[in-house]
């Protein structure tokens, strides 16, 4: 009983308003009515949020409890950070492998003019 109490205080309302006579006897009514849903959802959540709510749905089964989509979108979250960690770290290693080339020519062409500049002033 309490953990139900519990979920009730956590639920977040979003209140809205609509005109539906504005719309009353066309097909528009369905389309503006979640159009304006969806503007107030995402202006009352983060960005990052839906982007995190609408994985874990795609990722859970149909018909999946809370406990189903809550372990989807963890998942989700972990494939997703691996994913930017193996991305980061690699773009890490080319950039430093770039840099060594970079200094390795940049030696050449000093150990080049070094040998000029004897030559010329021995």
């Amino acid at each position: 009983k309490s953990k139900r109490k519990r979920d009730t205080y956590n639920k977040k309302r979003i209140f809205l308003t609509f005109d539906e006579w504005t719309y009353q006897g066309t097909d528009n009514l369905w389309a503006s009515l979640m159009e304006t849903l969806w503007k107030k959802v995402e202006a009352e959540f983060s960005e990052e949020e839906i982007k995190w709510h609408r994985a874990g749905v795609a990722l859970a089964k149909k018909g999946a409890n809370k406990c189903e989509r809550e372990k989807a979108e963890k998942d989700f979250r972990i494939k997703w950070n691996a994913s930017v960690s193996f991305l980061l770290f690699s773009a890490m290693i080319f950039i430093a492998s770039i840099i060594l080339i970079i200094q390795q020519e940049a030696n050449k062409i000093n150990n080049k003019a070094n040998k000029k500049n004897r030559e010329i002033y021995p």
